[in-house]
């Protein structure tokens, strides 16, 4: 399991940056720039328009997330093992967030896999389907110890679920029908397309995401189904 590296959490995601695309118009009495689809212009700028929003700007009415809320597939009981996700302390089997990178490490033994990146390593358990990204402000490839674990990404091979039957690959709706109305949701945009990729559920330690976009075997975003459930720590 590795994570694309396109939705690093180092520290868990809050805000996605604006990208600065395209050219600044060098005279003035230039014609005016046209940007292509996916772009908008600003003041003789193409700015890539925003990968993931809050969708709370757009769909605000009761009724239109009942809507959203009822094209979910149905939710279906999938018995995957004995270990068990907890939304609500943000662990998945004896991984918690807020530990170190000494006690994940710990908990999960080997072997285990890191990518290394500038500041940071992805570490991956395979055989616990468990993923995180961890500082290593040294660049040596080892995760810095006594550093804390702010998320942990799952995927489908994770033994368990949570007492709710909440995992990765089922329908998101196994998580709206006992936690209600999630606390907020994501849009992503590709073109003209647009569709819900996160929905999050904070509670008192941690939260959840459920990322519904394409997942390794290339199914098509948007279908409600969570490719990924990602645990991350509050502040």
């Amino acid at each position: 399991m590795i994570k694309p590296n396109r939705t690093v959490r180092w520290p868990p995601l809050r805000t996605v940056p604006i990208l600065l695309l395209g050219a600044v118009a060098l005279f003035a009495g230039c014609a005016p720039v046209e940007c292509d689809d996916g772009f908008e212009e600003r003041e003789g700028v193409c700015y890539e328009e925003p990968e993931n929003t809050d969708i709370g700007s757009t769909v605000t009415d009761p009724a239109e997330l009942a809507d959203v809320f009822a094209s979910l597939p149905r939710c279906v009981d999938e018995p995957r093992g004995t270990e068990v996700l907890d939304e609500r302390r943000g662990c998945a089997g004896p991984a918690c967030v807020g530990d170190t990178a000494a006690e994940l490490e710990a908990a999960l033994g080997g072997p285990f896999d890191c990518n290394q990146y500038e500041g940071y390593v992805y570490c991956d358990w395979r055989s616990w389907g468990v993923g995180a990204y961890l500082s290593d402000e040294d660049n040596d490839g080892v995760p810095d110890p006594d550093r804390l674990v702010y998320g942990l990404w799952v995927d489908e091979a994770f033994p368990g679920t949570t007492e709710d039957g909440v995992a990765s690959g089922v329908s998101v709706l196994c998580a709206v029908q006992p936690w209600g109305t999630p606390t907020r949701l994501e849009i992503s945009r590709e073109g003209r397309r647009e569709w819900i990729s996160g929905y999050y559920w904070d509670f008192d330690q941690a939260g959840v995401r459920l990322e519904d976009d394409e997942d390794e075997r290339g199914e098509a975003p948007g279908d409600g189904v969570a490719e990924w459930v990602y645990l991350y720590l509050l502040d």
